[in-house]
C-alpha cells in the first residue's frame, strides 16, 4: 500500500510506503499531522478529515501559496484519489479502507455515554433477545400480548426507532393528563393532583355509585317539583322502607362483626419471618465478606538503596509481603464467590417483600371493601329509620320537600362525579406516564442493549490483552459503566501519556473488530523511550499496517525501521517534505 501526497495543509510533500509501519518524524509544524490527516482521509473517503471545516470550506485544507492539494492511495486491489479544494472522492476497484476509529478521526473516548453504547453494541454486535426483553421487562408485569407488539416493533422499527415511538407515546400521554387537568404535567405534581370539588370521602367510592347519587339527586329534584306533599304512593314506599328496617339492622351488626380471613394474615407474618431470616443470613456473610483478605497487593514504601517495599507497623519498618498471581486470582474467587451468595439473598429478600407487599394489597382491599359494606348497611338503616320516622308524622303534618335544597344537592352530586373522574383519569394516566417512562428506560442504549453489552465487553477486554502485553503496558480494558480504564485506573484520572495509551490499544481494537487495512497513530513522541518501544510492538501484536507520526528534533535520532526489518521511516525537513531513511 503506497501514498502520495501533494500540498495538504502543512505538507508540501510525501511518497509514502505503508506496507508495514510507516514511521514519520520530524519537528513541530513540519507536517506530521497533515499526512497522518490525509492518509486517514484516503483510508475514510472522508474529503473533509477535520471535524467543524465544512466541505464548502475544503479549500483551508490547501497549502497555502499552492491552488491544489491531493492524495493518492494505492492498495493491491484499488485506489483512491482526493484533491482539494474540490473536495472530490475518486475511488478504482476495491481501495484500501480503515474506518474513522482505526485512523484516529474518531476515539469512543471522546463519544458520550449513549453514542458509546451504540456504536459499542454495533461492533460487539451486543443486541439483545426476545428472552433478554421478556427478563429484563418482568418487573413492569406487562401482557404478553404487549410482549410481543413490542417485540415486533423492535424488529420492524429497531430499538432505536421502538424508543422513539415510546417517547412519543410519553408525549401524547402528558398531553392527555393536561387535558383532564389544564396544568402543566410534572412527575411530582402527578402524584399529588387534586381536582376542584374533590375530598378524601371520595377515595374508596366507585364511578357508578356517585353517578348513581347523581341520578338519586335527579329523580329528588322531579319529585320534589312534582309534589310539594307525601302523597299515597309515596306513603307506600316509606313503608315498603320502614319494613326493612329491621333485617337492615341485623345486616349492620354483621357487617361491623365481620373480619379479614386470618390466612392473609398468616401469609404475611410467614413472608416478613423470611424477610427477617434471610436478612440475618445475609448480614453473616456481609461480615464473612468483611472478614475475607484483600486481594489487592500491600501498600507501601520502596527502600532508596535496595527497591524493597517497607511497611511502618507498629513504629517499626517491616517487609511489606507479596502476593502471589494464584493467592490474588484465589482471594478474588472467594471475594466473587461470597458477594454472589449475597447478591442471592438480596434478590430473595426482594421476592419476599414484594409477596408481603402483594399481601398486604389484597388485606387493604378486604378491609376496604368490609368498610364499605359497613356504611352501605349504615346508610340503608338510616334510610329505613328516616322513613319510620316520616310515617310518625301526621299526614296533614307533612312538609314540601325543598325544590332549592334539591338543586343544591344535585349540584354538589355532580360537582363529586366531575371531580371523581377527573381524579381517576389524572390518576390512571400518571401511573401509565410512569410506566411507559420505564418502558423507555428499559428500552434505550443504556438499559437492556447496556446490560446485554456488557457481557460482550468481557469478549472485548480479551482481545485488547494480547495488544496491552506485547507493549508492556497496563491492561486497557472497558468497565461495565463502558467507560476505559488502564490497569484500573479510570481514564479521567490518568495522565496525558497513559490516556494515549488507552486510546491506542482501544484503536487497534475497534480496527480488528472493523476489519479496517491500516491504523494511523499521530503525536507518539507523547510516549517516553520504553513506551515508544512499546507501542511499535503493540502495532507488530496487531499485524496491521500502520503509519506513526512522531516529533524528534534531530534526524539522526530516529529509529531506521528499514534497518530492522519493519518497515520505512521518513524524515520531514524544513521543506515539509518527506525523505525515506535509507
Amino acid at each position: 500500500m503506497n501514498v502520495s501526497i501533494q500540498n495538504y495543509r502543512g505538507l508540501a510533500s510525501a511518497s509514502l510506503d505503508l506496507s508495514r509501519i510507516c514511521l514519520l518524524a520530524g519537528p513541530n509544524e513540519a507536517g506530521k499531522t497533515s499526512a497522518s490527516q490525509a492518509v486517514a482521509s484516503a483510508l475514510t473517503g472522508e474529503p473533509v478529515p477535520i471535524k467543524g471545516v465544512k466541505k464548502t470550506e475544503a479549500g483551508l485544507l490547501v497549502r497555502a501559496g499552492t491552488a491544489n492539494g491531493s492524495v493518492d492511495l494505492v492498495g493491491p486491489n484499488g485506489s483512491t484519489n482526493i484533491t482539494w479544494p474540490s473536495a472530490k472522492v475518486k475511488t478504482e476497484g476495491q481501495a484500501p479502507f480503515a474506518s474513522h476509529f482505526a485512523t484516529g478521526l474518531q476515539s469512543i473516548v471522546n463519544l458520550d455515554d449513549k453514542e458509546r453504547v451504540k456504536v459499542l453494541t454495533e461492533y460487539l454486535k451486543a443486541v439483545p433477545t426476545r428472552a433478554d426483553l421478556d427478563a429484563q421487562l418482568a418487573s413492569l408485569k406487562l401482557p404478553v400480548k404487549h410482549l410481543e407488539q413490542l417485540w415486533q416493533l423492535i424488529e420492524t422499527a429497531g430499538w432505536d426507532g421502538a424508543c422513539a415511538q415510546i417517547k412519543d407515546k410519553g408525549a401524547r400521554l402528558k398531553g392527555q393528563w393536561e387535558n383532564v387537568t389544564a396544568d402543566r404535567y410534572g412527575s411530582k405534581k402527578g402524584e399529588s393532583w387534586i381536582p376542584g370539588g374533590y375530598s378524601d370521602e371520595l377515595m374508596g367510592q366507585s364511578e357508578d355509585k356517585l353517578a348513581a347519587v347523581v341520578t338519586d339527586a335527579r329523580d329528588a329534584l322531579e319529585a320534589a317539583i312534582a309534589a310539594d306533599a307525601v302523597d299515597d304512593s309515596k306513603r307506600a314506599g316509606l313503608e315498603e322502607l320502614a319494613a326493612l328496617l329491621p333485617g337492615r339492622k341485623i345486616d349492620a351488626l354483621a357487617a361491623e362483626a365481620d373480619t379479614v380471613g386470618p390466612a392473609l394474615n398468616n401469609q404475611l407474618n410467614e413472608c416478613n419471618g423470611f424477610i427477617a431470616e434471610i436478612a440475618k443470613t445475609r448480614e453473616e456473610m456481609n461480615a464473612q465478606m468483611t472478614a475475607l483478605p484483600s486481594a489487592n497487593q500491600a501498600a507501601g514504601m520502596p527502600c532508596p538503596d535496595c527497591g524493597t517495599v517497607l511497611q511502618v507497623r507498629g513504629g517499626a519498618l517491616h517487609i511489606a509481603g507479596v502476593l502471589s498471581a494464584d493467592e490474588i486470582s484465589s482471594r478474588k474467587t472467594a471475594i466473587d464467590e461470597l458477594q454472589a451468595k449475597i447478591d442471592s439473598a438480596q434478590k430473595a429478600i426482594n421476592k419476599h417483600m414484594e409477596a408481603a407487599a402483594r399481601i398486604k394489597g389484597q388485606i387493604n382491599d378486604a378491609e376496604a371493601s368490609r368498610l364499605q359494606k359497613i356504611t352501605e348497611c349504615k346508610r340503608l338503616v338510616k334510610e329505613s329509620e328516616a322513613a319510620a320516622k316520616e310515617l310518625e308524622k301526621p299526614v296533614s303534618a307533612a312538609s314540601p320537600i325543598s325544590v332549592d335544597d334539591c338543586r343544591t344537592t344535585l349540584s354538589q352530586a355532580e360537582t363529586r362525579l366531575k371531580a371523581f373522574k377527573a381524579k381517576y383519569e389524572a390518576d390512571r394516566l400518571h401511573v401509565a406516564i410512569g410506566k411507559n417512562a420505564e418502558l423507555l428506560a428499559k428500552i434505550a442504549p443504556e438499559g437492556i442493549r447496556g446490560d446485554v453489552l456488557v457481557k460482550s465487553l468481557k469478549k472485548f477486554n480479551e482481545s485488547l490483552a494480547p495488544l496491552s502485553k506485547a507493549a508492556g503496558w497496563r491492561a486497557v480494558t472497558l468497565e461495565s459503566d463502558f467507560m476505559p480504564t488502564y490497569g484500573g485506573t479510570i481514564y479521567l484520572l490518568l495522565s496525558e501519556s497513559a490516556k494515549f495509551r488507552v486510546r491506542t490499544i482501544l484503536q487497534m481494537g475497534m480496527a480488528l473488530i472493523d476489519k479496517s487495512q491500516a491504523i494511523i497513530i499521530d503525536a507518539a513522541d507523547i510516549l517516553d523511550k520504553g513506551g515508544r518501544n512499546g507501542l511499535f510492538k503493540a502495532v507488530k501484536a496487531a499485524g496491521l499496517p500502520a503509519m506513526v507520526a512522531m516529533t524528534i528534533d534531530d534526524k539522526s535520532l530516529v529509529p531506521n525501521l528499514a534497518k530492522a526489518g519493519q518497515g520505512v521511516s521518513y524524515w520531514l525537513n524544513g521543506d515539509a517534505v518527506a525523505e525515506a531513511i535509507a
